[in-house]
């Protein structure tokens, strides 16, 4: 049995933005003045993925059809090109994946706006210290992806200012069969390990928040 899971949150604020390593840690709440000033919001997505069995994998690349979903990521945002940390760039998102380390990070272009490469990811330097290259690139309209190391591979962690849930429910749900079941969560309901893994020991009763996704579902 194969497992995709999408978790999503929108609208959030610059303190929000937790590095992707942090994806299990609570986010600031939002404050009266938080909505009572004009401020900019941005979404993130996390892509990952289990192969459930007598030995359990955990990845998004554990998944047969690891490519195609690659493949059908870089349809649904249509990016002009991507632009890895190293500075390399490529029209096609695999290309620069299959020899990509997990401390790289991508942008993928959307306009003729400025962009600049996101400097990768180590264990000295995280997200916050690349915060101003990260929100000048989602303020300019492009997306940012990186590449976050699972227990058995890689996952993914997309960030943008634009919320781009319906392109992702969309190109995701066509795979959905008897042994790849496609789940869509609010990342605020999946804050610790456990609730991050729900399917090692609630898979037929979902926490709140953990709605399975069907070929009949709509949003």
């Amino acid at each position: 049995m194969h497992l995709f899971k999408l978790l999503f949150e929108h609208d959030m604020l610059l303190e929000q933005l937790s590095a992707p390593g942090d994806v299990h840690k609570p986010a600031k709440e939002s404050s009266l003045e938080d909505f009572m000033k004009p401020v900019p919001t941005y979404s993130r997505f996390y892509l990952t993925a289990t192969r459930l069995g007598d030995d359990p994998k955990f990845g998004l690349n554990v998944l047969p059809d690891f490519r195609q979903l690659v493949y059908d990521l870089q349809i649904a945002l249509d990016a002009k090109y991507w632009l890895r940390s190293d500075g390399k760039s490529e029209r096609d998102l695999w290309t620069l994946l299959e020899t990509a380390t997990t401390d790289q990070a991508l942008v993928g272009v959307m306009n003729d706006g400025f962009v600049c490469p996101l400097p990768g990811l180590t264990n000295r330097q995280g997200l916050r210290e690349q915060m101003a290259e990260l929100l000048e690139n989602l303020d300019a309209g492009h997306v940012a992806l990186f590449l976050e190391k699972a227990h058995h591979g890689v996952d993914f962690h997309l960030f943008s200012k634009k919320n781009r849930y319906p392109e992702l429910f969309h190109a995701f749900k066509p795979h959905i069969r008897p042994d790849w079941r496609f789940f869509s969560i609010n990342g605020k309901r999946a804050r610790s390990e456990r609730l991050f893994q729900f399917e090692t020991w609630t898979l037929d009763r979902p926490p709140h928040g953990f709605e399975e996704v069907f070929r009949d579902t709509r949003l």
